[in-house]
């Protein structure tokens, strides 16, 4: 005991549980199972909860906001187009905020919907259903899909899973 008490960081730790947040929780639940049960358990279960803690807390960062197109993008494109911008992480925790939003998303008159991925953080396999099925609503509403800034270690997946292809290699712009 006295040698873990010398180990421990005591001001990072009060510092933490003084925050009062998810992280509070998960150290002091992993801590008193180490005392209560064993440390493998309370490894586990911190580990548990950190998780969960990461997931609510990042499902609640995707933003998608209409914008409106530049000169540049209106003389490339045409007038007859709507901009979005995805911003932040589209996984499994988030895609159903981007499911709900399809239908604000394909609800515009436009023939052209510029999708600027700029800021896409993460993608999952679970992003990538959801890309799909806004593709296939587009498609229905034959919209054009042209996708702006996608980071390039994104294209490499897009590649993979077949979205790059489905979006054809002329709607991709950096």
């Amino acid at each position: 005991m006295y040698v873990a008490w010398n180990m421990s960081s005591r001001k990072a730790f009060l510092h933490i549980l003084s925050i009062k947040s998810g992280d509070s929780i998960v150290l002091l639940t992993t801590f008193l199972l180490t005392i209560f049960i064993n440390l493998t358990v309370a490894v586990q279960v911190g580990i548990l909860l950190a998780a969960i803690s990461f997931l609510r807390q990042m499902s609640g960062k995707l933003r998608i906001v209409k914008h409106s197109p530049s000169e540049v993008e209106r003389h490339t494109f045409g007038e007859d187009l709507t901009k979005f911008i995805v911003e932040g992480p589209l996984f499994f925790g988030t895609a159903k905020v981007f499911e709900d939003k399809m239908p604000d998303l394909l609800a515009t008159n436009s023939k052209l919907i510029i999708i600027d991925l700029e800021h896409l953080s993460i993608v999952d396999a679970t992003g990538e259903a959801a890309l799909s099925a806004f593709l296939d609503g587009a498609s229905a509403k034959e919209m054009k899909v042209v996708v702006k800034k996608l980071p390039k270690e994104k294209i490499a997946l897009f590649k993979r899973n077949g979205l790059y292809d489905r979006i054809g290699k002329e709607n991709f712009f950096l």
